[in-house]
């Protein structure tokens, strides 16, 4: 049984990392429901970006209306696209794809005001989404890319300057 493990920055950029690379898994095998595991990366996310600072310090409200906002306008988004879908004017493809990326661009301008993770979560999406549309066999290099950010996420946090 799991006793109360601390969900420190680095394990949480494990988890996102994770759930990324499942995204890339999932939109390379199902490209035409894809969409529905993006949406579900979207409230994930933001999630992750909004808990901490509701968690931690309740009191600063300025910064969680803030976060608040900025993950509103990526669901507002992500709803407009899912208009379009609906519409017949995206192909389902094209709506995973347009969601990720909407995603990407959200958790790497989260990450620029916030955290260096939500940084490279973005950069990762980002190049799922690149990858997605124009290369064939990218799931083995995003495989290594996120062991890679995910070891130095690791000694990061190890030398103790969290974030």
């Amino acid at each position: 049984m799991i006793k109360n493990i601390p969900l420190t920055p680095h394990r949480l950029f494990a988890g996102l990392l994770a759930l990324s690379l499942l995204g890339a898994y999932i939109t390379h095998n199902a490209q035409k429901n894809c969409h529905y595991y993006w949406l579900f990366m979207l409230l994930i996310l933001g999630l992750a970006s909004i808990a901490p600072i509701y968690l931690q310090t309740p009191s600063d409200r300025k910064s969680l209306q803030n976060r608040l906002l900025h993950w509103a306008g990526c669901v507002f988004a992500t709803v407009v696209i899912y208009a379009y879908h609906n519409a017949g004017r995206l192909y389902h493809e094209e709506t995973g794809l347009l969601i990720l990326l909407v995603l990407a661009i959200g958790a790497y301008t989260d990450g620029l005001k916030n955290s260096f993770r939500f940084t490279l979560i973005g950069i990762f999406l980002g190049l799922v989404a690149i990858s997605a549309a124009y290369v064939d066999a990218y799931l083995w290099p995003l495989a290594i890319l996120a062991s890679a950010a995910g070891a130095w996420s690791y000694h990061k946090d190890k030398k103790g300057s969290g974030a």
